[in-house]
């Protein structure tokens, strides 16, 4: 009965009506709140940082508490790790940095956040987290995701790895054509691992790397903003950045800047 009346619901307002499809989820979204509303769990600890799932469990802390107000924050924990990059998928730098959409409905419940640094932090407090949860105060960790590195016997004595997504396989193709008549290197090609990848992808001679818990160690990435290049970083290991978007027509200062790079790798390892 929940599910049919969200459903209604979302056709017959106009701010809704153009997302009513998404109203398929609503059935498994009311039965999982039902589900964890029956069981007395003082602690929750969740990876989403703002879809339904986020809001889910913000509402169920937050009716628990309104139900005993006198026990006290400290008996319904509410703990938000972060799990990827805030700063969205373009190269567009803000001071502090701002999600690209305005959330309508924050989080109000949070009391634990593990975020990677400080600007994320900022991005919590500033788009995710409610006025009142923030004047509340949130205790804030920070930590780096780390991934174990395997090193691959490689042709080259240089080696590259394409952070791929399907919006700038072109991108990646052009620049792997334009970098292997010039340059010695070992190209490795990691897809995003629900995405995929085109027959496109397959055709060039890079190695790809399809295990989604398979990591090559290599001497810098190219990559649009992600987890990932977090997580090579937090390895030593930095990255060229482009916008996920960004034409192969609009692309020279990009190759420009790889060139550079392989150029002094090419000098130190000489040396």
């Amino acid at each position: 009965m929940l599910a049919v009346t969200a459903s209604r619901k979302f056709v017959s307002r106009r701010q809704t009506k153009n997302w009513a499809l998404q109203s398929y989820t609503a059935f498994r979204w009311f039965a999982v709140r039902i589900a964890l509303e029956k069981l007395e769990i003082k602690r929750f600890v969740i990876a989403e940082h703002y879809d339904r799932w986020a809001v889910l469990a913000d509402k169920i802390i937050s009716r628990r508490r309104s139900r005993s107000p006198s026990i006290g924050v400290g008996q319904a924990e509410f703990i938000l790790m972060q799990h990827g990059t805030l700063s969205g998928l373009t190269l567009e730098c803000q001071s502090p940095a701002r999600l690209p959409f305005t959330l309508k409905c924050r989080l109000a419940s949070v009391t634990q956040l593990y975020a990677y640094d400080d600007a994320s932090r900022l991005t919590f407090e500033g788009d995710v987290f409610s006025a009142s949860c923030v004047a509340r105060g949130v205790d804030v960790n920070y930590f780096k995701p780390m991934i174990e590195l395997v090193q691959l016997h490689s042709e080259h004595r240089l080696r590259i790895l394409f952070v791929g997504h399907p919006i700038c396989e072109d991108l990646h193709i052009s620049l792997y054509e334009s970098l292997s008549l010039e340059y010695d290197v070992s190209f490795y090609y990691k897809p995003h691992p629900t995405a995929g990848f085109s027959e496109s992808v397959k055709q060039k001679k890079w190695g790809i790397i399809v295990g989604r818990n398979f990591f090559p160690e290599v001497d810098f990435l190219i990559a649009y903003p992600s987890t990932l290049v977090s997580e090579y970083a937090a390895s030593g290991i930095p990255a060229v950045l482009h916008s996920l978007d960004l034409d192969k027509n609009f692309s020279t200062g990009l190759l420009e800047s790889v060139k550079t790079k392989l150029d002094l790798l090419a000098c130190e390892k000489r040396s």
